[in-house]
């Protein structure tokens, strides 16, 4: 199976263009953690929990084509919960919105654990998160 970096140049070299001019980059936030400090810790959630946030995001707005790990899927039905609940119906997104890679919204506070922050950013100690990136940059990521 192809990463998804691998799947781009070969996608840019199919069409003709130069695959020496791709990148593979990915957005991802994250938080050196401190000795013993947890990745849930107030600072932790503060630079990295907005982004496993927009993924409860994506989850419970595009219900029918988001994937939902069997491990999230207890979080994700408890933040549709709260999602339904945004009113008006007709424009919840402008609300689930709202901080959007920028803070967390003391309603969702609860659905982000430590094993989200480690799972979906780089949050971690200098040496852990250093071998998340070499895992990125083996996987074709630049």
């Amino acid at each position: 199976m192809l990463s998804q970096a691998e799947e781009v140049r070969d996608l840019s070299i199919e069409s003709k263009n130069n695959a020496d001019y791709i990148y593979s980059t990915c957005l991802v936030l994250g938080c050196i953690l401190e000795d013993g400090e947890p990745p849930d810790s107030a600072r932790a959630r503060a630079q990295a929990g907005p982004f496993p946030a927009i993924l409860l995001h994506q989850m419970v707005e595009d219900e029918e084509n988001a994937f939902v790990p069997p491990h999230m899927q207890k979080a994700v039905d408890g933040y549709r919960e709260i999602y339904e609940k945004y009113l008006p119906d007709d424009a919840r997104y402008l609300i689930n919105h709202k901080g959007h890679l920028m803070f967390l919204r003391p309603e969702e506070e609860e659905f982000i654990t430590s094993e989200l922050i480690r799972a979906f950013t780089l949050t971690g100690t200098p040496d852990e998160i250093r071998t998340r990136v070499s895992e990125l940059e083996a996987s074709g990521y630049d």
